[in-house]
């Protein structure tokens, strides 16, 4: 409850800035001698760095209940700070006190007090980014963003000829900002958000043998990122936008000692987290690797899984 008892108190708004705040003020007059009850209300907009009585002083012999009392910083840019006081016209109380970025707002009631929310509903939004490179854009009024990044996935190996594995691509980078998730396969040390990704398996030879006396090595599974994705034996690719590795292409059918492929990394993974984040960041999503190709009899490997980056907004 906040009552103006005296023909000196107000109900007051300290602004910062020259944003444009809106307020709206309502209350229940009661005139202590006679006992009659009147509601009243008053809209103020206040536009500078100024200190605004936003209830006005009841009369002599009037007690005014403050009901309610909104406050909406209504710039589509700037950020205000406002502070809610008491004045007696001797000494001042500050209330409440809070910075509104543009479209957040503040709510007092007398049942529930001071409750702020933000412009957004307090829910927050989400960007997705699937491919390709670009700038994002942060939301108006949005304080803090939290970016999963996972690199490409790397091809798997073609399956062993007796001579070599034939590579698959390495995957590329998925970059946000100032943080890099590794494509798998790539070198350099991890950075801040980001983790490695899994190692992909490797294929076996097979002991047993098949009706011709030829046994074939499987290819290995591709790595799994912390999305999963790995390919699955039957040089299967990696799952787009997860980084997974892509699986290695089985070995000779013609050959004993084929071996399979070696299944691709996983792109790295992980998480950055920015508070009072800038207006832009340049983005780029990594592709996964090519699969290595067939070599003799062998055959070819799958290739990785595309990254992704997800933006997550909060107001």
């Amino acid at each position: 409850m906040l009552l103006l008892t005296s023909v000196n108190d107000q109900l007051q708004l300290v602004t910062s800035s020259t944003a444009v705040v809106h307020v709206h003020a309502s209350w229940v007059d009661t005139n202590t001698g006679t006992g009659t009850i009147t509601p009243g209300r008053t809209n103020t907009n206040i536009a500078a760095a100024a200190t605004t009585s936003v209830a006005g002083s009841p009369a002599a012999g009037v007690q005014r209940n403050i009901k309610t009392l909104h406050v909406r910083n209504a710039d589509a840019t700037n950020p205000c700070t406002v502070t809610v006081q008491h004045s007696d016209g001797t000494i001042v109380a500050q209330l409440h006190k809070r910075t509104l970025q543009a479209g957040d707002y503040l709510e007092y009631t007398d049942q529930g007090g001071f409750a702020p929310t933000s412009g957004a509903g307090q829910l927050p939004t989400q960007q997705v980014f699937l491919s390709g490179t670009g700038t994002y854009t942060t939301p108006v009024g949005c304080r803090r963003i939290e970016v999963m990044l996972v690199g490409g996935g790397q091809g798997g190996s073609g399956g062993w000829n007796e001579s070599t594995y034939p590579p698959g691509g390495l995957g590329s980078n998925t970059v946000f900002g100032p943080a890099t998730a590794f494509g798998g396969g790539q070198s350099g040390g991890p950075v801040t958000g980001c983790t490695w990704g899994v190692a992909g398996g490797q294929g076996g030879i097979f002991t047993s043998v098949n009706i011709q006396n030829v046994a074939v090595g499987i290819g290995g599974e591709g790595g799994n990122s912390m999305l999963g994705g790995g390919g699955g034996v039957g040089a299967h690719p990696g799952q787009p936008n997860t980084g997974g590795g892509g699986a290695g292409g089985n070995g000779s059918a013609v050959s004993a000692t084929g071996a399979g492929g070696i299944g691709g990394n996983a792109g790295a993974s992980g998480f950055l987290y920015i508070n009072n984040p800038a207006a832009t960041y340049g983005y780029t999503v990594g592709a996964g690797g090519f699969a290595g190709p067939a070599g003799g009899y062998a055959s070819a490997g799958a290739a990785g899984g595309s990254g992704i980056i997800v933006v997550k907004e909060f107001y």
